[in-house]
């Protein structure tokens, strides 16, 4: 996955798979230190010690929350979304392909030839980055005045 470019769900998740290992290190150990260095803030018995240990006991919390949904969450989360977007992105294979190839043994007549066949045309190409939004007939742009003939 290292050329920088997702053609397919397979690569998405090689992507993903891959973000997340790089990941992990890294945060278990700030998750680690950070909750070791909180402990004894825990476990004290002395004065104020009701005020520390209700101030440590969420951050610890936090830490563990933010672990699970870094290294879990939001990988699968985003792995379903892109996922989505690639398959509609990619062009439909056309299912006359194995009609295509029994018919291609015969050859057309001079009037058939004329004619074209609905199976052999291509589908038209898809853009990677078209969204249902953008489907839909093409807008023509009105005409209009240049700003020097527009009066206010």
């Amino acid at each position: 996955m290292r050329e920088g470019r997702i053609r397919g769900p397979a690569d998405v998740d090689a992507a993903v798979i891959e973000g997340a290992s790089a990941r992990v290190r890294p945060l278990l150990m700030t998750v680690a230190t950070t909750v070791f260095g909180l402990l004894p803030l825990l476990w004290e018995s002395g004065v104020g010690a009701d005020v520390s240990a209700r101030t440590a006991a969420p951050v610890v919390g936090g830490l563990w929350s933010c672990m699970v949904l870094t290294l879990l969450v939001l990988p699968a989360a985003y792995t379903m979304w892109r996922r989505g977007q690639v398959r509609r992105a990619m062009p439909a294979a056309p299912l006359a392909n194995t009609v295509a190839v029994e018919d291609s043994a015969q050859t057309p007549g001079p009037a058939e030839a004329s004619t074209p066949d609905a199976r052999e045309q291509e589908p038209p190409p898809v853009d990677a980055g078209a969204t249902a939004a953008s489907e839909g007939p093409p807008v023509t742009p009105s005409p209009t005045k240049p700003d020097s003939e527009v009066s206010s």
